[in-house]
């Protein structure tokens, strides 16, 4: 049996968009979607030695999703750790309200908590940000 055959789109994944990184667990994020049209993210851990996997995560798998804003980054800050808060906060402040405030088209900075407690701080455009969104409340029905 050629299971080749039975594939949608035999071969090809699509990726969605590549996540800008602010903090958190992951180097490096990505949305995606499978050849069967599932969607997940292609998530690379900090390095810890010479080789870093990458990890799929599924939208069940989400725990929560916050959009940062100007009125709450200070509590989200404080919920990626000190260590985390100072550089996020102080450093990339330009880039978080650049991407609440202005831009040619809106990013959004939002946090993602997995059910296993990782974490990702991350930039997406509004269009990506909404098709994450949307993925995970079809899982939570």
């Amino acid at each position: 049996m050629d299971i080749e055959r039975y594939k949608p789109s035999a071969g090809v994944e699509k990726v969605f968009g590549q996540l800008k990184v602010l903090g958190g667990d992951y180097a490096e994020a990505s949305f995606q979607e499978d050849w069967w049209g599932r969607p997940y993210f292609q998530l690379t851990p900090k390095k810890e030695g010479f080789w870093a996997t990458t990890i799929k995560k599924r939208p069940h798998d989400i725990s929560s999703i916050e959009e940062v804003t100007e009125e709450n980054k200070m509590r989200i800050g404080r919920k990626l750790g000190l260590s985390l808060a100072g550089g996020i906060l102080f450093g990339p402040v330009g880039a978080i309200a650049g991407a609440v405030f202005g831009g040619r088209g809106k990013d959004v900075v939002f946090l993602c908590t997995f059910k296993d407690g990782t974490k990702v701080l991350a930039v997406a455009s509004e269009k990506l940000y909404k098709k994450i969104i949307k993925s995970w409340h079809i899982t939570r029905l």
